[in-house]
């Protein structure tokens, strides 16, 4: 994701101006994690590190938005399809760019 497009609009840089992960208040409070703890997230495909926002998500479960990509920050992998599996359905030939089994881990950087 190169950002071509969402990259120039101000709105979309002044609500979110970097990437980030989105856990739950319970899984936060389990395994200690506040707003700004830099988390690794792994998936069987790859891993991304990111910022925790404790947030408004079901327990098990984590968000990261499509949004960032490489280009801006080259130092950090980001990009939420480094976690998704390198797949297509079948039937409509879409690939699997949406959900990954992953594990999280707090990190120092």
């Amino acid at each position: 994701h190169t950002r071509t497009k969402t990259g120039r609009s101000q709105e979309l840089t002044a609500a979110a101006p970097d990437a980030f992960v989105q856990i739950s208040v319970e899984d936060a409070a389990k395994y200690n994690i506040v707003d700004g703890d830099m988390l690794e997230v792994e998936s069987r495909r790859g891993k991304v590190i990111e910022p925790a926002q404790v947030g408004d998500i079901e327990p098990g479960l984590v968000f990261i938005p499509f949004h960032y990509g490489y280009w801006d920050h080259p130092d950090r992998p980001r990009a939420a399809n480094e976690l998704t599996i390198n797949e297509w359905d079948p039937i409509s030939k879409q690939p699997h760019f949406k959900y990954a089994a992953v594990r999280i881990r707090k990190v120092e950087v």
